[in-house]
């Protein structure tokens, strides 16, 4: 019985095969080398658009046609071809890195691949993003280096170029390049001292299309990474320093990343509040902080936050207003800030990962805030919740600045 069944599956595995070979013994390749070249497209309608354009045509009625090209080149000097197949009657050019008038060929290609006579249309793009972007470029000196601001609302990829005349000659090097796809681009380049630089900004786009450089002369301000070797966590009535399993708060400022060293609160009620002693008078600059390992902008993760600073602290937690977190006004407020995602609203990026969890989240202290001993963070939101009973996680905390004495 069972060899029986073993010849009736071999019978049906070889009609299958035959089968197969006798349909591509069967197949009919209707194409025609001879076939003569499409006819070109009509009716060329010219849509402008930033840094490009919508080509809208009439499709030629030919049984032959396969798909319509388009071949350019940029500001840069680059060759582009685009393709839009024979059921749409548009094709998008972009690329361009000016509003020049420039000469765009549409080729009518065959299934045979031949091609029509090109028919070459104008097309005079809008201001490209690379240019607009530029026009907000600001470059000023901040603690420790450089900052560079500017706006990209189209979110385009962007690479900005910074470079610095090092021998004073008028021939400036690469210093690094930040790439992003942000709609309000802010970062800064750190580990200067405080001579002037002469420094320069290029915007260069995916299409190679590159900006003039942006010159100016910045003195970066001094500053220096604050030792955490005498840092304590206080445990003061009214804080939300009460933690999860083995995540208590002076992990915070232990060093180290990654689960084993994460301070981890219980759910509290925003806003939450903890309190750190820096051990001495700090005139802060700028803090860096390192979120959940895996939950980068997500539920626990701060989103709107204040750090308060005070020289002296009573046993009490010094607050006038618990459920608000009101303090005494030997607490000021020394900065409020919000969590930045680089790539804004949408799914988490890797881009945004990186930056949360590798390069760590920076904030800047405005210049002539007060010297504190005393630091405390207030978290006003999260990005899981906006209000209720939420816990947060931070990895590390650093600081940089000027020590008191």
């Amino acid at each position: 019985m069972m060899e029986k069944k073993y010849q009736i599956l071999f019978l049906v595995l070889l009609s299958m095969l035959a089968f197969n070979c006798n349909r591509n013994e069967e197949y009919v390749n209707y194409t025609d080398a001879n076939a003569p070249a499409p006819e070109q497209v009509s009716n060329v309608l010219v849509i402008p658009k930033s840094g490009g354009a919508h080509l809208v045509y009439k499709i030629p009625k030919d049984p032959n046609l396969r798909y319509i090209k388009a071949v350019y080149e940029t500001t840069s000097g680059s060759r582009w071809e685009v393709k839009a197949s024979y059921y749409t009657d548009t094709l998008k050019v972009e690329g361009f890195g000016d509003t020049n008038e420039y000469d765009v060929k549409l080729y009518s290609v065959g299934k045979n691949e031949k091609e029509s006579e090109p028919l070459i249309v104008k097309v005079k793009p809008l201001q490209p993003v690379i240019q607009s972007a530029y026009e907000t470029l600001q470059i000023a000196g901040t603690f420790g280096g450089i900052n560079i601001k500017l706006q990209n609302p189209e979110r385009a990829n962007l690479a900005v170029v910074i470079m610095q005349d090092t021998l004073n000659n008028g021939n400036y090097t690469e210093l690094t390049t930040y790439y992003t796809a942000a709609d309000n681009i802010n970062f800064s380049v750190r580990g200067m001292d405080t001579t002037e630089k002469k420094i320069a900004v290029l915007l260069r786009d995916r299409w190679n299309n590159k900006t003039v450089q942006k010159k100016s002369n910045i003195k970066p301000w001094f500053e220096k990474l604050i030792d955490k070797g005498s840092w304590r966590a206080l445990e003061l009535p009214g804080d939300t320093y009460e933690y999860v399993e083995s995540y208590p708060l002076r992990k915070i400022f232990d060093g180290g990343f990654g689960y084993c060293c994460l301070f981890a609160t219980r759910n509290y009620q925003l806003p939450h509040t903890f309190t750190i002693d820096l051990g001495r008078p700090v005139a802060i600059s700028r803090m860096r902080t390192w979120l959940h390992p895996e939950a980068a902008y997500g539920g626990s993760h701060p989103k709107d936050f204040e750090i308060w600073g005070a020289n002296t602290v009573n046993p009490d937690g010094d607050y006038v207003d618990l459920p608000n977190r009101i303090y005494r006004d030997n607490w000021q407020k020394l900065g409020t800030f919000k969590s930045f995602k680089p790539s804004g609203e949408g799914p988490v990026t890797a881009e945004d990962r990186d930056y949360a969890l590798n390069k760590g989240e920076e904030f800047d202290f405005e210049a002539g805030i007060p010297t504190v001993r005393y630091i405390r963070f207030k978290t006003l939101n999260t990005w899981g919740i906006s209000s209720g009973q939420v816990q947060v996680v931070i990895q590390e905390l650093t600081l940089w600045g000027q020590e008191g004495k």
